[in-house]
C-alpha cells in the first residue's frame, strides 16, 4: 500500500508558476492472495458414478475487499465449461 499526493506543477507564459494537487489517495500495489484446492483427483466423468464430480475450492483475498471474480474453465479440446462468477 502507497499513501501519496500527485503534484502537477504548470508553467505558464507569464513566467508564474502554479502548483496543483489531487485528494489524498490510497494505491494498492499488492495483487490478491489467491489459494486454490481440488478434491476427487483422478477426475473420471464418464457417468459411472465414481468420481464423475470434480471439487474445486477457491479463496481469494485483497487489502481493499473484492468486487466481483470470474473463473474460467475449459474442456482439453478447448470448448468452455459453464464459468463460475461471484460478488
Amino acid at each position: 500500500m502507497v499513501l501519496g499526493r500527485l503534484n502537477r506543477v504548470g508553467i505558464f507564459t507569464n513566467s508564474k508558476a502554479v502548483t496543483t494537487a489531487t485528494d489524498a489517495f490510497t494505491l494498492d500495489v499488492q495483487p490478491p492472495r489467491l489459494e486454490a484446492s481440488v478434491e476427487n483427483i483422478p477426475f473420471t466423468p464418464d457417468d459411472d458414478g465414481n468420481k464423475d464430480t470434480l471439487e474445486i475450492d477457491l479463496n481469494a483475498e485483497d487489502n481493499f475487499g473484492i468486487e466481483a471474480w470470474k473463473d474460467h474453465n475449459c474442456r482439453p479440446e478447448e470448448k468452455p465449461v459453464s464459468p463460475h462468477t461471484g460478488l
